[in-house]
Order: C-alpha cells, then sequence, then structure tokens
C-alpha cells in the first residue's frame, strides 16, 4: 500500500509540474508575440536572451536551478507583406488587407497562443492582396511581359535589326518609359495618372519577384525592363532547335553514355553489398556453430581444445575466395560482429611460441 501511494503521489507530483511547466511557458512564448518584420527577434526576445545569459551565469542556486526549466526563445515570424514591431502586428504593406486566419474563430482559439509547438501566436492573420487593385496589376502585367517577349523574339529571330557591339540585356530590353507611356494610353479613363502609376509600379514588382523580367540602368540613367522569355514564331523555333541540335548532340550522347556507365556501376555495388551482407551473415553463422560446436566437443573429450584459431575458420570458410584483400574485407566485418557476440570470448594464447588470437565459446 505504501508502494501504490508513493507512486500515486509520484505522479501527481509529475503532472503538476508538467502542467506548471507548460502554463509557465505558455505565458513566457505568448509574452514575445510578433518578430520584427524581416527579421526573426524583436526587442522583448533580445531582452529575454540578454537576461537568460545573466542567468545561466549567476551563481545564485535558485536561479541556476531555474535556469534549466525550458524558456521559448522563437517570436513568431512576421506575416508576408505585414509591419510588425515590439511583438505586435501593426498593419499590412499597401495593396494587402489583414485577414484572420479561419482558426481564430474557433471557440477559445486564444488558449493555443504560447502552447509548445503552437508558437508565440498560434494561429496568426495573413495580409491577403488587394482583389482589385491585384486584377488590375495582372492585366497590366500581361501587356507588358507580352510587349516585352515580343520583342525579344523579334530580336532573336532577326525581325528587328541588332546593333553592333550591343549586349544581349541591351538588345532585348526596352525603356522603361516608353513601355509605361505605351500602356497608359490603353488604360481605362476611370483611372487617374497617378492610381495608374500605382498599379504599373506593382505590376513591375510582381513580374520582377516572379523572375519574369529584369531591370537595367543604363549609364545615362535610362531604366531598361526586359523579359526572361521571348515570344518566338514556330518557324524560327524549327530553325533554333535544328542548330541547338548540330551543336550539342555531341554532348548529349556522351552524357548518355556516361549516365549509363553511371547506372551499371551503382547497380553492381548495390548487387555486391547485398552479396556481401548475405555472406558476412552466413559467415558470422557458421563462425559461431563451429566455436560452440568445438566447446562441445571439448566437453566429451578433454584432448581436444575449447577454442578455435579465426584465421584457420577464415581460410576454411573462404576458401573459394582468391584474392588475399577480397578474404581480408570479409573476414574483418565477419570478425568485428563474432567478437561483439556475447557468447563469444576472445582471448591470446600462447601457441608454438607465438600469441596468437582465439575463439572460445563462453561457458554459462
Amino acid at each position: 500500500m505504501a508502494g501504490e501511494a508513493f507512486i500515486i503521489l509520484l505522479r501527481v507530483t509529475f503532472l503538476t509540474v508538467a502542467i506548471y511547466s507548460i502554463l509557465k511557458y505558455k505565458s513566457l512564448s505568448s509574452e514575445l508575440g510578433y518578430c520584427d518584420s524581416s527579421s526573426l527577434s524583436n526587442r522583448i526576445l533580445d531582452q529575454r536572451v540578454k537576461e537568460y545569459d545573466e542567468l545561466a551565469n549567476s551563481p545564485d542556486e535558485a536561479d541556476a536551478f531555474y535556469s534549466f526549466l525550458p524558456i521559448p526563445m522563437e517570436c513568431t515570424p512576421c506575416p508576408q507583406y505585414a509591419i510588425c514591431q515590439d511583438g505586435h502586428l501593426r498593419e499590412c504593406e499597401a495593396e494587402f488587407l489583414l485577414t484572420d486566419s479561419l482558426l481564430s474563430h474557433i471557440p477559445f482559439s486564444s488558449f493555443f497562443d504560447g502552447i509548445p509547438y503552437f508558437g508565440s501566436v498560434a494561429f496568426p492573420p495573413r495580409c491577403e492582396p488587394d482583389s482589385e487593385k491585384r486584377a488590375l496589376a495582372a492585366d497590366v502585367g500581361v501587356h507588358v511581359l507580352s510587349t516585352l517577349e515580343k520583342h525579344k523574339g523579334n530580336v532573336i529571330c532577326g525581325g528587328i535589326k541588332r546593333r553592333k557591339g550591343l549586349s544581349d540585356q541591351v538588345a532585348f530590353g526596352l525603356k522603361e518609359s516608353d513601355v509605361h507611356a505605351f500602356i497608359s494610353a490603353l488604360k481605362d479613363k476611370s483611372i487617374s495618372q497617378t492610381e495608374f502609376d500605382e498599379i504599373w509600379a506593382l505590376a513591375l514588382k510582381d513580374l520582377a519577384d516572379n523572375e519574369e523580367l529584369d531591370r537595367l540602368v543604363q549609364e545615362n540613367g535610362d531604366s531598361l525592363i526586359i523579359a526572361r522569355n521571348a515570344q518566338i514564331g514556330f518557324s524560327c523555333k524549327i530553325r533554333m532547335k535544328l542548330g541547338s541540335i548540330i551543336k550539342k548532340w555531341r554532348l548529349e550522347f556522351f552524357t548518355l553514355i556516361a549516365l549509363f556507365f553511371g547506372y551499371t556501376m551503382a547497380l553492381s555495388k548495390i548487387r555486391r553489398s547485398s552479396a556481401d551482407k548475405k555472406r558476412v551473415k552466413q559467415l558470422v553463422h557458421l563462425t559461431i556453430e563451429q566455436v560452440r560446436e568445438r566447446a562441445y566437443r571439448h566437453m566429451e573429450d578433454t584432448s581436444i581444445s575449447p577454442f578455435v584459431i579465426p584465421e584457420q575458420v577464415r581460410d576454411e570458410e573462404l576458401a573459394d575466395v582468391h584474392s588475399s584483400t577480397e578474404r581480408q574485407r570479409l573476414w574483418s566485418r565477419v570478425r568485428k560482429i563474432v567478437e561483439s557476440n556475447a557468447n563469444i570470448q576472445v582471448k591470446q594464447l600462447e601457441l608454438e611460441g607465438e600469441i596468437t588470437d582465439v575463439f572460445e565459446w563462453r561457458s554459462s
């Protein structure tokens, strides 16, 4: 009864400590809130790290004890396109709207803030794009990209004569101001120039973020925009494909040969490794059986030595392996496993004037 009472007391104590630790962890974690924008820390976390370092170096025994308790050291990353400071989410960037997480609407959702594995903010909101402005920016982006890709395709296929000495980027690019004026002339009259400029900036940013467009500022200050891809006609594609095959067929052929030999070698190595594992397993079993059989024979006839010499076992069991290097490679793996067997004892005996390792069965 006393033992059962002690176990119950121990369980209650453990449960109390666990609940206290979780609640303490939740309180400390939820205080951290959001990391600062473009950072994995904030002022609160920096202060905590400093205090924890001081606590860890404290000579006070109580402080030293508490320093072993888990202390949360991670804030919740600031949502994309949000502006966060001092643990709080202030607002979303322009062209974005703050939207609550669906999970934040469940009852007592705030209880999960700070719980281990949920983070300091369990269900952070998101900054969703302003759909109307995004739609207009996407439409402008399509026109811009189409204009740039057609120009690049015409340069590549010779539809536009390329001046000598121009780099690819300069030849493929168009002045941003020219494209801006061209697209602006197509805008709806209900959109003001200021609104269009905002949409234009957002469209170019999206194209750059999606790696569909590059910018180049020339020495004279002109900004060029260049499409990553090109719109190329069917006949031009055929010409380019034929030229590419003529130039690269040798490289492709040797690449295939290299891949074939690499595959063959890898397959051979895998098969050899599998065969080695099977062979080693068999050899280990045979060796242990020999040692055990020798021990039984010694019990029946004491004139028979109770041990076996590893090298003799090796030469008998690997007689079909003619390469000494291969034989030693396999045997080293076998011997390592045999020596780790609890029933095998490795001894050193003097036999015919030489110190020799032997295997002997451990007596029960």
